[in-house]
């Protein structure tokens, strides 16, 4: 799997940290459906950043998963991305961007990026706890483990 320019226009802006933008698939594409991507965004003190996903996948794999199960680890899917797809990616979601967010854009030098399931656009989500995503808060240990927590 590979995306490309032309694919840019199914994603839409969802979120962004200080090292990553998270878009979420809004097209027809069953292997895209429910589902996020994450991609990084530049950062002088990462270099070589593709070359730690074996070790990323093995330590969330052999020690993440084992230590809190498999059914509370997200599976993630990295995925090749185009340099042409990033830059399209980047124009298509710049005017939804926080303005201090902006500082930092995608790194178009990535050939990976992270598929993951959309755990946030869930119905039952939604219609059982009636929030919006503003009111979720959503927490990236050092380890890269996700700690979801609402507002009360």
């Amino acid at each position: 799997m590979e995306l490309e320019e032309s694919d840019a226009s199914f994603w839409e802006y969802l979120g962004e940290g200080n090292l990553n933008i998270v878009i979420r698939y809004q097209g027809t594409d069953d292997i895209y459906k429910g589902k996020v991507l994450r991609i990084a965004k530049e950062d002088d003190s990462i270099s070589k950043r593709d070359s730690s996903i074996p070790f990323t996948q093995q330590f969330s794999q052999n020690i993440i998963t084992p230590l809190l199960g498999s059914e509370y680890v997200l599976s993630v899917t990295p995925i090749q991305v185009t340099p042409a797809f990033l830059r399209a990616i980047a124009h298509h979601i710049e005017a939804d961007r926080p303005n201090p967010r902006k500082q930092k854009s995608i790194d178009f030098s990535l050939s990976v990026a992270y598929l993951m399931k959309d755990i946030i656009h869930r119905k039952d989500f939604h219609s059982t706890y009636r929030r919006g995503i503003s009111d979720v808060v959503v927490t990236t240990t050092v380890t890269g483990s996700t700690i979801i927590t609402g507002n009360t």
